[in-house]
């Protein structure tokens, strides 16, 4: 079994001589970089390989997770994680969409969905992908919205189990589908930080068995931001 990793951060969001992009996003890169800590330390993720793209387009983004989870070399007993930091826009007809580096929107504010990277495109492709141990990690606006029909927290057993144990699909919000998903400009945003820290500190552990289930990570991260953004809700 391989443990693979995707990363993708958007931070540059502006497009020179045009108001048409989004603000920019320095989180989003020390998001990646937190993230890649964590995976890559041997007594934490243990990951055999943990890849980033750092401002892709959105063409360069859609081939690199459609090759990450549909390429040949992925294997039935492969676990592999997807996370993206950057910005979430919800169209027209309010699907989401990733943001990629020169991303734009029209004059009434409305995206341009041909330059995003449709969220159903990649909720899709995760269905497909032949590895049978998946988990996605949005930290982004609007993040919930990535699958609206999806159970809630509570009613998935799986999350009892660990990162490694899974089976099936797991995906991770920062925010429900409604709610804006805050960073800082000079730290990581604020649930990636969490998530982080409660790897890196062992805080998470709380039945201090030595590992961390999906619930307790959701749970620990899930406390942390209701203490500091009552208004985000992973």
């Amino acid at each position: 079994m391989a443990k693979v990793a995707l990363l993708v951060g958007v931070s540059d969001y502006q497009i020179a001589g045009s108001d048409q992009g989004f603000t920019n996003l320095p989180s989003a890169k020390l998001d990646v970089e937190g993230m890649r800590r964590i995976l890559e330390n041997p007594e934490l993720g243990a990951f055999d390989y943990v890849k980033d793209r750092i401002n892709p387009t959105r063409q360069e983004m859609s081939e690199a997770i459609e090759e990450f989870l549909m390429g040949d070399d992925r294997q039935k007993d492969d676990l592999v994680l997807l996370y993206f930091s950057g910005h979430g826009a919800k169209d027209k007809n309010r699907k989401l969409h990733f943001a990629a580096k020169g991303t734009r929107k029209n004059a009434k504010d409305d995206l341009f969905t041909s330059t995003a990277l449709s969220a159903q495109t990649v909720r899709d492709w995760l269905a497909e992908c032949k590895a049978t141990k998946k988990i996605m990690i949005l930290d982004c606006c609007f993040s919930g919205a990535i699958d609206p029909n999806a159970k809630g927290d509570n009613s998935l057993e799986v999350l009892e189990t660990s990162l490694s144990a899974v089976k099936g699909s797991i995906i991770l919000t920062s925010s429900s589908a409604t709610e804006i998903s805050y960073g800082d400009p000079t730290q990581m945003s604020f649930y990636t930080r969490y998530f982080v820290q409660g790897v890196e500190s062992g805080e998470a552990d709380r039945d201090f068995n030595g590992y961390l289930s999906i619930k307790e990570l959701h749970s620990y991260v899930r406390a942390k931001l209701l203490a500091e953004r009552k208004e985000m809700t992973p």
